[in-house]
């Protein structure tokens, strides 16, 4: 018995490396060919966006926070949060803002006033993401317990006195400057106001994003994406193709059946039709994880951020990319420098089957994406909490201007038509994780590691 079954495990583990030798041969011959479309690509392409936009003036680089001639200014810090800010969502409005945080809670802000109008207590602390619905009446957050988690939004009182605008909560209660501050269990608490909770992910949750008011989209580290009916609680339809966690996620705007694209650690950005359940057009981006996108605000162009310090705008309509964005050479050494002195025991490593996908690697972790399961679900979640490349974008209202958050580097401003730095928002005493502008353009949010929210009036 004991022969028969030590015969039985080597004609499997024997065939278990036949099937990965076949895969690794696919995984070759398919960077081949994607090589020769590039090539092809290349050739019938005139010209890129930076050289169309050759005649086009520059702008005054004069967006320099804290310079006194910046054209940013301060408007207000958001503070309230006990634990490094995860994620920020702007309402349709302008005026509300969604912030979750690794305190527990999701706080909902007037922007105008800085006010607290709802805190809603999370399921779990470790959250990664958050959504807030076109109407204003649900939240969404999800993160490593690998739910979905949709809340109704419950509006009441004001949280705070008028004459007491510049208290803050904090989740002990504490007040500052010898003021009186409300504990979290006084201010508009959510705790039971789930609309819809979905379970049917086996990973951790990286990004979702409201569809309409009644359907949400998710990504999650198992490969996958997923669009649930709220109503009914159940999910629409599951998108596979994706062989690296899924990261990130943009949805196109203004349309009535939108697009979205996905950005996965297998460096590939597949854009999908939500009534499909295979994807209408891909892009092979980079060799490392793609940790962030966003749609142009003329809806057909979509960039992206990934873990090389590489941003890349590509367009639908020319199916092509049309430029590239690189630090220049100063911020590149100081970028370099900050990440070793806080990161020096993570080493960036090629992933399996000689694909080149780019991991973040933690002390004592030996594993490669697709050849162990958990060593490639902690490789990228420390890809969705520990970025060291681009970590977040946004656009301004117009398109000219493009908001690029890097670890350890602040938010950088950009011209899209010249690719040039024109400043950096600073001020935070941590990380600058998330940049978001408000849909009327009239506002720049950025947050932060440090537990606050900064208002920038452009």
């Amino acid at each position: 018995m004991t022969e028969f079954m030590t015969a039985k495990y080597i004609d499997v583990s024997s065939k278990m490396e036949q099937i990965n030798e076949r895969i690794r041969l696919a995984k070759q011959e398919t960077e081949i060919l994607n090589q020769q479309i590039i090539k092809v690509n290349t050739r019938l392409n005139d010209r890129n966006l930076i050289e169309t936009a050759s005649n086009i003036m520059s702008l005054p680089p004069d967006y320099n926070a804290n310079s006194k001639n910046s054209t940013l200014k301060l408007y207000k810090t958001l503070t309230g949060h006990s634990e490094k800010i995860a994620n920020i969502r702007w309402n349709k409005d302008s005026r509300h803002l969604l912030s979750a945080s690794q305190d527990g809670y999701m706080i909902i802000w007037d922007t105008l006033s800085g006010l607290k109008t709802n805190a809603i207590e999370l399921d779990s602390e470790w959250v990664l993401t958050c959504a807030y619905s076109p109407n204003g009446q649900l939240v969404a957050s999800g993160g490593l317990k690998n739910n979905c988690t949709v809340y109704n939004v419950v509006v009441n009182k004001l949280l705070f006195h008028p004459q007491r605008a510049n208290n803050y909560i904090s989740s002990s209660g504490s007040g500052v400057n010898g003021v009186e501050s409300y504990p979290m269990s006084k201010i508009n608490v959510n705790r039971s106001q789930y609309a819809a909770v979905f379970k049917g992910h086996k990973c951790y949750i990286s990004d979702c994003e409201f569809i309409n008011n009644n359907q949400i989209l998710t990504a999650s580290g198992d490969l996958t994406c997923a669009l649930w009916d709220i109503a009914r609680g159940s999910r629409v339809r599951e998108f596979t193709q994706h062989l690296g966690d899924v990261l990130s996620l943009a949805v196109q705007p203004a349309t009535s059946n939108p697009l979205f694209v996905s950005g996965s650690a297998d460096g590939i950005a597949r854009v999908w039709d939500l009534r499909k359940p295979t994807p209408v057009q891909w892009y092979h981006v980079s060799k490392s994880d793609i940790t962030t996108m966003k749609f142009f605000p003329e809806s057909y162009s979509f960039a992206t951020g990934s873990d090389d310090d590489m941003i890349r705008f590509y367009d639908l309509k020319a199916d092509r990319e049309l430029s590239e964005y690189t630090l220049p050479r100063t911020l590149q050494q100081l970028h370099r420098s900050k990440r070793q002195s806080h990161y020096p025991n993570i080493n960036r490593t090629s992933g399996a089957g000689g694909d080149g996908a780019s991991s973040l690697r933690a002390p004592g972790n030996t594993g490669h994406f697709g050849t162990d399961s958990s060593s490639s679900t902690n490789s990228s979640i420390y890809s969705s909490i520990d970025s060291l490349g681009v970590i977040s974008i946004d656009f301004s209202s117009s398109g000219r201007l493009m908001y690029a958050c890097y670890a350890d580097l602040s938010c950088v401003v950009w011209d899209t038509l010249k690719a040039e730095v024109l400043g950096q928002i600073e001020g935070h005493s941590g990380r600058i994780n998330q940049v978001s502008v408000s849909p009327d353009g009239k506002s720049v949010c950025t947050a932060s590691w440090d537990d606050t929210i900064k208002i920038w009036i452009p």
